[in-house]
């Protein structure tokens, strides 16, 4: 699937045709500048007079370098949305406000930070961050612990599995259909059992492990 790219002329027309983005920036006065340096994606920020701000992203269905002759599919950006779908969940307040996707266009909408620094730049610097380490540790743990079959039960795990292992899936948890496995009998303590299958990835997968 492809569909129409973006440009700095066409983004207040996009964003007015959002009624679920009204009112996050002023429309009849806002700027367009695209500040994608990559080969996949176009970022817009767009500011309006009083100084609100968002960005727009979308993935390119080409190579930028190269041009229309190395296409790629734009599917990729769903699995950046569920990553944010699932941040947002797990720990809002250490990623950036997510607006979210807009499937048929792949285009995601979040806040603008450029007002702030990019730590690599601090850290070059020499600039010191205190309890940044420690903010990072938390949102690494929340998500992580978050999306492992450890933080969700074994049905969720491998929906999300198998949404994973789709590209062109968008869905978040309350759309993913249960995939089924294989029923299993109960053991007596100290003998082995074998691991259910996944329909889900035709295996017995990772998901079915003891935890070591």
């Amino acid at each position: 699937m492809t569909v129409e790219v973006l440009t700095v002329e066409t983004v207040p027309a996009y964003l007015a045709s959002r009624a679920d983005l009204a009112g996050l920036v002023d429309l009849s006065t806002v700027t367009v500048q695209e500040v994608g340096d990559g080969n996949l994606n176009l970022v817009f920020i767009v500011t309006d007079a009083a100084g609100g701000s968002l960005v727009v992203k979308q993935s390119l269905p080409y190579v930028r370098m190269v041009g229309e002759s190395w296409p790629l599919s734009q599917d990729r950006i769903l699995a950046e949305a569920r990553g944010y779908d699932a941040a947002t969940r797990l720990s809002p307040d250490t990623i950036p406000t997510y607006f979210g996707l807009h499937e048929e266009r792949r285009v995601i909408v979040l806040e603008d930070l450029s007002a702030g620094t990019v730590w690599r730049r601090a850290l070059n610097e020499g600039r010191i961050s205190r309890g940044a380490a420690a903010v990072i540790g938390r949102h690494v743990a929340r998500v992580g612990f978050g999306t492992s079959p450890f933080g969700l039960d074994s049905a969720d795990y491998l929906r999300a599995l198998a949404v994973s292992r789709t590209p062109s899936s968008s869905a978040s948890p309350s759309t993913w259909s249960s995939p089924t496995r294989t029923a299993t009998t109960p053991t007596t303590p100290g003998t082995r059992r074998s691991r259910p299958t996944c329909s889900a990835c035709a295996s017995r997968c990772c998901s079915t492990r003891s935890p070591r």
